[in-house]
């Protein structure tokens, strides 16, 4: 009786442990490089003729910061950079979710949200003051002020029939009234409109 040989098995090759120690090294040595790169990235910048606002998203939670600088002769033509050194205005925090929303003139205004429903926020650049935060959302930015739709108080039943099936779908009903803050006066004042809105 012939014996047949059993087909060749291939065995996977076994670095030698030096090397295998060296891939290790280089792989780390290639992740450091991406991450570093990644954190040194350029941050998205938003300026008028006034300020200048770098703004830098946090590193573990949502959010961003924001770097204020004004726009003058020892600024011009410097690049976009978050640099917390002392020359710049820092607005927010590590615990604080905001997000840029825009500029007018001397104020940035930004939201403040980690789901569907936020606060609108408007802080002075020039020393990175709060001086308006109110549950609010919709908004629109003029040259002069902001006017914005604040939620004031659920919605009585009957209320509001136009968002009868919004509320049987498990939505909230609530009434809004459109605000106007003034960038001149730094007061915010009703303007008389009421709305009704659905939210989560």
């Amino acid at each position: 009786m012939s014996c047949t040989p059993s087909p060749c098995r291939h065995q996977p090759r076994r670095e030698p442990m030096a090397r295998r120690g060296l891939i290790c090294l280089t792989a780390a040595a290639l992740l450091g490089t991406v991450v570093a790169t990644t954190a040194a990235a350029e941050p998205d910048c938003h300026a008028n003729d006034r300020y200048r606002v770098a703004v830098q998203p946090h590193q573990s939670t949502p959010g961003e910061r924001f770097a204020v600088v004004p726009v003058n002769a020892a600024t011009q033509g410097l690049p976009c950079r978050f640099e917390d050194d002392g020359n710049a205005v820092i607005i927010g925090s590590d615990d604080d979710p905001l997000w840029f929303a825009g500029l007018s003139g001397d104020y940035l205004v930004a939201t403040r949200s980690t789901g569907p429903e936020g606060d609108l926020v408007v802080f002075q650049l020039e020393s990175g003051e709060k001086i308006l935060d109110r549950p609010a959302g919709d908004f629109s930015l003029e040259d002069d002020a902001l006017s914005f739709w604040q939620r004031q108080r659920p919605a009585v039943t009957g209320e509001c029939p136009a968002l009868a099936e919004d509320e049987k779908a498990g939505l909230s009903i609530v009434i809004e009234t459109q605000i106007r803050f003034d960038f001149v006066t730094l007061t915010p004042q009703e303007t008389g409109e009421i709305r009704c809105a659905a939210v989560q």
